[in-house]
């Protein structure tokens, strides 16, 4: 392949990468068809005042004139419909492709290992699965139209002209070249600028994020104005990339009108001088300098196809990034149902480190019958949350087994497992709405209201019914409107209504006093179900048949008065 078709082909791929996102192309083909008609009437349109000067106004025939009305009529409406339909169909294709990017992305990122998830920004996140996905919208409704009347007008301008005043032609498109020379000295700048730019975007999110959801904290250390001072520096850096990018277009914006303006005079004087010499029809160089404007028109909008394009790419480059990161795998082929009942719990060897080399669990061995309960006390992190997770396969183990009613929990089905082993976490969470929908939150179906009702009397939440007007109250955002005590009774309420038939608590006896302790872990115990209870000391009313003390990912038996010394809290209360 030579030279030029080097070129072309190289071309044709750049052109090809950020349409690959449109999967369904059917609303941007029909969009491009439309939007190409309008520039082809388009095109058709300014001959009509050559035909109107020349064979109307110049040889007195009224008719000719009547009828070129009767024509721009016809073209200028099939113009406008054709104009709707084209913008129609590309707003389209933009929001479905913007819908379509935004839900995979967030699923992508829902899927993630929970390590790779807590590494990464929750602003920055955000910033990619809207703000990056909003680019590829704005390929479809920007960009597209203005590389269509591009290549097309000035295409369809240039072969016009040839037929009119090939003499004049060469002064017409002159810019069209110097047009493609200055476009790829352009680019240079705009992607990396714009990548910057979506990235300290990005940072920015991330510490308004981190600000707002610790305001309260920052008053009680009086720490708002250091935080402040972190969102106006990412702001500043912001501000700096903006400009940076800005700078680039301004320059080109003024340089391309400048240099349009320059050709049409150009035109005009040379062909008002080819008219007076007899050369060309006065009709000829009025279209002709309608073409020329048609011609040269678009390469107005060159700044914003350019930057609206490499903007799309680079955010192609951030949402590819993103969507590189491996998810969990996928349960195996072979996954196993246990039989109903209470689940036994197995642990041989099991071993656990994290990304940053900690490790968390060092041959953890363990070993709970169907229906036991069992408290595993220790000092903060010693690996009782990671032994938590590992129950509910939100870690994956680096070696040994962990085995829940003799299957190894990795051939569990997923929907199997969340339903058949509760979990109430040391962090809840909680979304703004009400009790009832947090309650029932990734439940296939919504419970009746008595079952409801009965896990929330299970919870103790009997209070906080009576007091704000029961399941219908709004807790507010990330639980904001209960206290620390009443949002972990919300999440042992929802765990319960699974009616699971393994119940993980990690750290609820410090949150709630000694008499809600007891009535709670009485209630669970009717339940027959079986019990882990993760924390610094053993609740009132949940009566072990073992406590396990945890010290450097190892359990051991706990013996009284052993390890008081390195963890005060540890007893009975």
């Amino acid at each position: 392949m030579g030279w030029g078709g080097g070129y072309v082909a190289r071309y044709v791929a750049t052109v090809e990468r950020p349409v690959k996102p449109f999967e369904d192309r059917r609303l941007l083909i029909w969009a491009g068809a439309l939007m190409a008609a309008a520039q082809l009437l388009g095109l058709v349109a300014p001959y009509l005042v050559k035909i109107a000067i020349d064979d109307g106004i110049a040889a007195g025939e009224a008719s000719v004139l009547l009828w070129v009305g009767v024509a721009g009529v016809a073209i200028y409406g099939l113009m406008a419909l054709s104009k709707f339909g084209g913008t129609w169909f590309a707003t389209r294709a933009g929001e479905e492709e913007w819908e379509r990017y935004r839900n995979r992305l967030f699923q992508h990122v829902q899927n993630l290992p929970l390590q790779r998830l807590k590494d990464q920004r929750v602003g920055d996140l955000a910033a990619r699965i809207y703000g990056d996905t909003y680019q590829l919208k704005q390929l479809a409704t920007s960009v597209m139209p203005a590389a269509l009347s591009l290549v097309i007008g000035v295409g369809g301008a240039v072969v016009i002209l040839l037929v009119l005043a090939p003499q004049l032609v060469l002064l017409a498109v002159l810019p069209i070249p110097l047009a493609f020379l200055v476009i790829r000295w352009f680019r240079k700048y705009v992607r990396p600028l714009s990548k910057q730019r979506m990235e300290r975007y990005g940072r920015l999110h991330s510490h308004l994020h981190e600000a707002l959801s610790g305001a309260e904290d920052a008053r009680a250390l009086n720490a708002q104005q250091e935080l402040a001072s972190r969102v106006e520096a990412a702001g500043a850096e912001m501000k700096a990339a903006d400009l940076r990018l800005a700078w680039h277009r301004s320059r080109l914006g003024p340089a391309a009108d400048f240099g349009i303006s320059l050709m049409l005079l150009g035109t005009l004087v040379a062909g008002g001088m080819l008219a007076i010499q007899g050369t060309l029809t006065v009709g000829t160089v009025v279209v002709f300098y309608f073409y020329v404007g048609r011609c040269l028109g678009p390469m107005r909008s060159i700044p914003g196809m350019v930057y609206g394009w490499h903007s799309a790419r680079a955010a192609q480059e951030r949402i590819g990034e993103l969507l590189a990161m491996e998810t969990e795998a996928p349960v195996s082929d072979d996954a196993e149902e246990a039989p109903p009942g209470p689940l036994s719990v197995e642990a041989r060897a099991l071993r656990f480190q994290y990304e940053s080399g900690t490790a968390a669990l060092d041959g953890l061995e363990l070993s709970i019958p169907a229906g036991g309960r069992v408290a595993i006390l220790g000092p903060s992190g010693v690996g009782k949350s990671t032994t938590a997770r590992h129950l509910l396969r939100l870690l994956p183990a680096d070696a040994g087994d962990l085995l829940l009613q003799g299957i190894p929990v990795i051939r569990w089905r997923t929907a199997d497992l969340r339903r058949r082993v509760g979990y109430v976490g040391q962090e809840v969470f909680l979304f703004d709405g009400t009790l009832a929908q947090n309650l029932t939150l990734g439940l296939d179906e919504d419970p009746p209201e008595d079952d409801l009702l009965a896990a929330c009397e299970t919870a103790q939440l009997g209070d906080l019914l009576e007091t704000r007007g029961g399941l219908e109250f709004p807790v507010g955002e990330s639980g904001g409107r209960l206290s620390g005590g009443q949002r972990k009774r919300v999440a042992l309420a929802r765990a319960l209504l699974r009616g699971p038939d393994l119940l993980i608590i990690d750290q609820m006896a410090t949150d709630l006093e000694e008499g809600l302790n007891e009535r709670i872990f009485e209630a669970l115990r009717l339940r027959g179900l079986t019990l882990v209870y993760f924390g610094h000391r053993v609740p009132a009313g949940l009566q072990p048949e073992a406590v396990y003390w945890m010290e450097r990912g190892q359990l051991s038996p706990y013996e009284p008065g052993r390890f008081e010394e390195a963890a005060p809290a540890v007893g009975r209360g």
